[in-house]
């Protein structure tokens, strides 16, 4: 199958820079009944026969500033490894050579070890719980490249992570997630809709372009998933 086939025009004036206030005001489109409507009707659009599953992924803030032979470097993690590297994408990772480091701040440094495209692979100083606890501290979440807005931690927070986000570990949004805020959960339970939670870090294909114009050509990114057994037997019990 071609990746072509899945191609549409997309005026740039209809892409949205940021989230309309409430959340819940975006738009649904009931495509059984072919209406447009606020999504916070879905709860009055579903029944006791339906199930709904939500991902309780939390998007970490990757994005930290860098600095390399006196100049800046963006860069984003996005993986990691098995060996105790990291892989990330660097802007301008011209900026960058093969065994530079890049500086963060006066205690968190990285070793280039390799370049491929713009990614870079990275050995820092510091252990995970460390690099992780700088990230919390100083990162920026990663925001989809059209939106120019500056990075503000608070208010990324608010609006690029779910209200379900728990479990440290995505690279991005689960951006269906987005749409819902307190006032659709309450009225979910108000109309007795089951629901559950599993966990599905989003990786880093979700910034990527299927680069073979044969769909199944291309090699995706891995993704982490974990689903705990009392929310397995919930999904089943539904599905039967």
């Amino acid at each position: 199958m071609k990746v072509e086939y899945f191609d549409y025009d997309l005026p740039k004036k209809l892409i949205a820079k940021n989230p309309i206030v409430p959340k819940s005001n975006s738009r649904l489109l009931v495509s059984e009944s072919e209406k447009i409507l606020p999504f916070s009707q879905l709860p009055q659009i579903l029944n006791k026969q339906h199930f709904l599953i939500f991902n309780d992924t939390k998007v970490i803030p990757a994005v930290i500033k860098g600095k390399v032979n006196e100049r800046y470097i963006l860069i984003t993690l996005h993986t990691k490894n098995q060996t105790g590297y990291w892989t990330a994408f660097g802007k301008p990772a011209k900026n960058a050579k093969i065994a530079d480091e890049i500086h963060f701040g006066n205690t968190l440094k990285a070793t280039v070890v390799k370049k491929y495209n713009s990614h870079l692979l990275l050995k820092f100083n510091l252990n995970e719980k460390k690099i992780i606890s700088f990230l919390n501290k100083y990162g920026d979440l990663p925001i989809p490249p059209y939106i120019k807005n500056i990075p503000n931690r608070k208010h990324d927070e608010l609006n690029y992570q779910s209200i379900f986000a728990k479990n440290l570990g995505a690279y991005a949004s689960p951006t269906a997630s987005l749409h819902f805020d307190k006032a659709v959960i309450d009225n979910l339970k108000k109309n007795n809709i089951d629901f559950t939670k599993v966990t599905l870090h989003v990786g880093a294909g979700t910034f990527l372009p299927l680069k073979n114009p044969i769909i199944e050509n291309n090699k995706l990114h891995k993704e982490k998933g974990f689903i705990s057994k009392g929310a397995a037997d919930k999904i089943i019990k539904a599905k039967n």
